[in-house]
Parts: structure tokens; C-alpha cells; sequence
């Protein structure tokens, strides 16, 4: 466990940097200066979005006391589970993207290298996640839709009724699972199908 417990904050650190980066390229430029309320409110609340991801990353980072070499196991659950809520929030943020792009669309004529310079930012976070899960221990469990079903791995967060699919059937996935060193500690939130007989 100790070189895992390493192996993570060691990845955990160049991932704090990246996201650092990212929550900094968020300028108040003279065109941010210049945009109207509505739309520099709406870069505003996209931008602590970013910021809030990124202090939760960095006091995950927080969490590995100096110099330690050997933690208790628990205690380096803990710190993995702690930043699984920044995790969920890039995954959330990329998903709601094209939302919050609609709500700024009548701007975009007049302002779109603004927007452009803006938005996109949850995407190149998630790009900073790959190198992360590759070599931190890790690893997002990804459950494709019409996949059985299984209680090991996944956790039902509701049940939808789909003509085209089985009973016990995973519809959509509602939140990532997560594995640490090959051990589950998070099961994926799925929705499951349900047809009810006769109809």
C-alpha cells in the first residue's frame, strides 16, 4: 500500500498543477471587462466552478502528511475518497458544458472569442485526468449502457422502462465508480431497466 499511497500523491501533485493552470487561464481581459452583465456573470459562476474543482484537488493533495512512508491503509482510502468529488465535478462540469454554452449563445456574435477562450475548460481538465489515472493507482469504472447489471460493481440509482433493452440492463450511468489499487471503492450509480410485463 505504501507505493500506491506514493504512487498517488506523486500524481496527485502534477494533476493539482494542471488544474492550477487552467483555473489561471481564466483572465478578466479587457473584452471580459467590455461584455455585457449577463454574460460576464455567466463566465464568472463557469470560472468558481473551475476554482472550486481545483481547491478541492489541492486539499486532497493536502491530506498527505510529510514525510510520512508507511500509512495505514484507511488512511490513504480516505485521501483517494476524498477526491472524488473534485472527480465527479470535471465529469458534471463537461456534461453541463453545452447548457451553459446555450445560455451565452446570443452573445456569441459579438463576443465569441471570449466564450471560445472560456468554455472548453472542463474538457482540457478531463485531458489532465488521463495521465493521472494512468500512473496514480486510480481508475474510473465505466459501465457502457445494455451491460448486465452487477451488484459488485454498481449501485442502482433508479429504474427506467426501455423497449430496446433487458430486464437488469444498465440504461445510462448516473456517476463514475472508482477503483483504487484494484480495490472498489466507489460503485458505479447506474440507472437499470425495468419493463414491466403485460404493459
Amino acid at each position: 500500500m505504501e507505493a500506491a499511497y506514493c504512487a498517488f500523491f506523486d500524481a496527485l501533485a502534477l494533476l493539482e498543477q494542471a488544474l492550477a493552470g487552467e483555473a489561471q487561464r481564466l483572465q478578466e481581459t479587457d473584452a471580459f471587462q467590455q461584455a455585457p452583465q449577463a454574460l460576464g456573470d455567466a463566465l464568472l459562476n463557469y470560472k468558481q466552478g473551475i476554482e472550486l474543482i481545483q481547491r478541492m484537488v489541492k486539499r486532497a493533495q493536502d491530506r498527505k502528511k510529510p514525510g510520512e512512508t508507511a500509512p495505514m491503509v484507511g488512511e490513504t482510502s480516505a485521501a483517494v475518497k476524498n477526491l472524488l468529488g473534485a472527480l465527479d465535478g470535471i465529469e458534471n462540469g463537461r456534461r453541463s458544458e453545452p447548457e451553459l454554452l446555450a445560455g451565452v449563445a446570443d452573445f456569441r456574435a459579438e463576443y465569441g472569442a471570449l466564450i471560445d477562450s472560456w468554455f472548453g475548460t472542463y474538457d482540457r481538465m478531463d485531458q489532465a485526468l488521463q495521465p493521472f489515472f494512468a500512473t496514480s493507482g486510480l481508475e474510473p469504472i465505466v459501465v457502457e449502457p445494455g451491460t448486465l447489471f452487477s451488484p459488485d460493481t454498481m449501485e442502482p440509482g433508479g429504474t427506467v422502462a426501455d423497449p430496446n433493452r433487458k430486464n437488469d440492463e444498465v440504461a445510462s450511468t448516473l456517476r463514475r465508480g472508482f477503483r483504487f489499487a484494484g480495490v472498489l471503492i466507489r460503485p458505479a450509480l447506474v440507472e437499470v431497466v425495468i419493463n414491466t410485463a403485460g404493459g
